[in-house]
């Protein structure tokens, strides 16, 4: 699955305070239920190869989207057009999405469960059947669950009695760890109680090498699953039996930090009242992040978690910089779910001496060491790895440079608001403008701060600011559609080739931006799904509307699409990395070759593109959504996907040392 979020402006919705229109861009994706459901649909596919690319700019290269982001995105708490209309869609009144997509989600999980215990991924099949819980949660707190009992516990699990001791699987992994991920308190008291719970069995550290496809870091304790996944009853029975309060994983995080990077808000709040005593503010070993750090860097919604840390007695520290340098404010712009009430409310405290234009210097001279050697390999081309080119854009960056490389246009604006300084270069030499070339929206925020400052100021600016600047036989046997909710309406798929004549310049996309499904399906632009020749790839394309009544009005999301698939089709981008931070939790280098894969797009073989509303999900009997369908871009009308025929992706996945293996799926 591709995912193609640029930033861009909502064509017709508004900020209900400012009445400006509304910013969208990979962190407002993130936050909509229907977008994360797709993600959770891409991460849950029986078929899938390898993961979700991501695509925020038409200029800059790709990335993977890292599966860390299953434990931070959650359907539940996200937010629902249907719920900020108050359900009301003209004169009608409308059921709830949130309340559909569970139970798609449901079935798709469920379904993920029966095919990795078909395949006999027994830790895989038991992790996913307990991370439901988590997965499906509507609140920070998840639900509690009740089994009855051990026995019927196991029976969930399909423990084999015959093979698997009392206490730990084949795989060596505690019953009680499973229980404490179910969140089943009944379960976790009896295991407590029994004669095979001890302290030393209670404190073992598990996943040696984490359990990468689940995002659980390695050599982590039941405890600091706890206070990730379970209630603060849970972890209070687990403290009282003996559990090390001080254990950490890998990288030295403790449980405290845990919570506070899956926003377990009661956790928090019940940890720091016990531990009266607590260094809330120690760094772990990887760059000496604290619980503060970690809290407005990983996932969304972290207000109340930010609050807890700070407002208590003897809390957080907002002026505890990590080794690398970087402050609780640049950590939190930095965040992919950056949160502008977050962010404002750091702005806010008064006491802060690492401010909005705090430029970022490592404090350890390894870090020191570090940034050196990645900007001088950067600069000489000598490597051009997404990893080393963050490494060497960080040391010197501000807040705002951090804001303006992910097109966060309302990020921006409200920095400049609170004194953000333009014109700061980091150590590359690069400035906010620099960044602009792939977000003009940016440019234009800027220059509307400086001349409304520069209004206020009396006075006007000198000078203006410098700009930074053959085919194969249709053999085609009916293809098997594996879904874990019933088909209801056919899906058709766009060729690649197709895509680039009908959207691959400005002229053709402004003339066919109102293309309907209707129109390619009678002039057989389309090929039904089921229709595909053996062996075709599909990738699917999420993204977020951007208007009430046209997908996208501007082109702006299918224009950064078009010119990075171009990118990738003629070789200007032949890497694709994930997240540098994933990296470093699990400490392995993911980076694809996608040299096969530029091969097969030079070729003119069977390039398809879907775009079909995902079945099961919104009313397709509805008059609005039909009036979409009708005025809408066919491409962008819900979701679109590709598929490119001949294409082994499994050759490319294998080619490095990865979390996939070849029978996953």
């Amino acid at each position: 699955m591709a995912i193609v979020a640029p930033g861009c402006l909502h064509a017709d919705r508004r900020h209900p305070e400012t009445k400006l229109r509304t910013k969208t861009c990979y962190r407002t994706y993130r936050g909509r239920g229907w977008c994360v459901l797709e993600v959770f649909g891409a991460y849950l596919s029986r078929d899938k190869q390898y993961p979700c690319l991501l695509i925020t700019s038409k200029e800059g290269t790709p990335e993977w989207v890292s599966s860390l982001d299953t434990l931070n995105l959650a359907v539940g708490t996200s937010d629902f057009t249907c719920c900020q209309r108050n359900h009301i869609f003209g004169d009608r009144v409308v059921p709830c999405d949130r309340g559909i997509t569970r139970k798609i989600l449901e079935e798709m999980i469920e379904a993920k469960v029966q095919h990795f215990f078909k395949l006999e991924h027994t830790l895989r099949a038991r992790l996913c059947r307990c991370l439901a819980n988590w997965w499906l949660r509507t609140k920070s707190m998840p639900e509690e669950n009740c089994s009855g009992s051990i026995a019927s516990f196991k029976t969930f699990l399909r423990w084999n009695e015959k093979h698997e001791e009392e206490w730990v699987d084949q795989d060596e992994v505690p019953i009680l760890l499973y229980a404490v991920i179910w969140n089943d308190i009944d379960v976790v008291r009896e295991i407590l109680n029994s004669e095979f719970c001890t302290r030393s069995r209670l404190n073992e550290t598990l996943f040696e090498n984490g359990v990468v496809e689940f995002g659980l870091p390695a050599r982590s304790t039941i405890l600091n699953g706890s206070m990730s996944f379970s209630s603060v009853q849970i972890v209070t029975m687990l403290l009282e039996k003996g559990a090390d309060p001080y254990a950490t994983e890998k990288n030295g995080m403790d449980s405290l930090m845990l919570a506070c990077m899956l926003g377990r808000t009661q956790n928090v709040k019940f940890w720091i009242s016990k531990f009266q005593d607590w260094d809330i503010n120690r760094g772990n070993i990887v760059n000496g992040s604290t619980a503060l750090h970690c809290a407005v860097f990983f996932g969304r919604n972290k207000l109340d978690v930010v609050r807890a840390l700070l407002e208590r007695e003897r809390g957080a520290s907002v002026n505890v910089l990590n080794h690398g340098g970087a402050s609780v404010l640049s950590n939190a712009v930095d965040s992919v779910d950056s949160n502008v009430n977050v962010v404002d409310y750091l702005l806010n405290q008064t006491n802060q001496q690492y401010g909005v234009n705090h430029r970022r210097r490592a404090l350890r001279k390894k870090w020191k060491l570090i940034y050196g050697l990645a900007r001088g390999l950067y600069r000489f081309g000598v490597v051009t790895s997404g990893l080393f080119a963050e490494l060497a854009s960080e040391s010197g960056s501000t807040p705002l440079q951090y804001a303006a490389s992910r097109g966060e246009v309302e990020m921006v604006e409200l920095l400049m608001e609170h004194g953000a300084e333009p014109s700061i270069k980091n150590d590359l030499g690069r400035d906010i403008l620099s960044y602009c070339q792939s977000f003009p929206e940016i440019k234009g925020a800027i220059r509307r701060i400086e001349r409304e400052n520069n209004r206020l100021l009396g006075t006007m600016s000198s000078t203006e600011t410098a700009r930074s600047t053959t085919t194969t036989k249709m053999f085609t046997l009916q293809r098997r559609l594996s879904t874990a909710t019933p088909v209801k309406y056919d899906m058709y798929v766009l060729n690649v080739s197709t895509m680039f004549t009908l959207f691959g310049d400005e002229e053709e996309r402004r003339k066919n931006m109102n293309l309907c499904h209707q129109d390619l399906l009678r002039k057989g632009k389309l090929t039904r799904f089921e229709d595909l020749p053996l062996g075709a790839f599909v990738m699917f394309v999420s993204h977020q509307w951007n208007g009430f009544n046209h997908p996208d009005p501007k082109g702006v999301q299918i224009e950064c699409m078009v010119k990075t698939f171009r990118g990738l089709r003629d070789g200007k981008i032949h890497r694709v990395e994930t997240d540098p931070f994933h990296t470093v939790w699990f400490s392995f280098f993911l980076s694809l070759s996608l040299s096969l894969f530029l091969s097969v797009l030079k070729r003119e073989e069977y390039t398809h593109s879907k775009h079909t509303h995902t079945h099961t999900h919104r009313s397709s009997t509805s008059k609005t959504l039909r009036q979409k369908r009708k005025n809408g871009n066919t491409f962008f009308q819900a979701r679109t996907c590709f598929t490119i025929s001949g294409l082994n992706l499994n050759q490319l996945w294998n080619q490095k040392k990865t979390y996939v293996r070849r029978n996953l799926k």
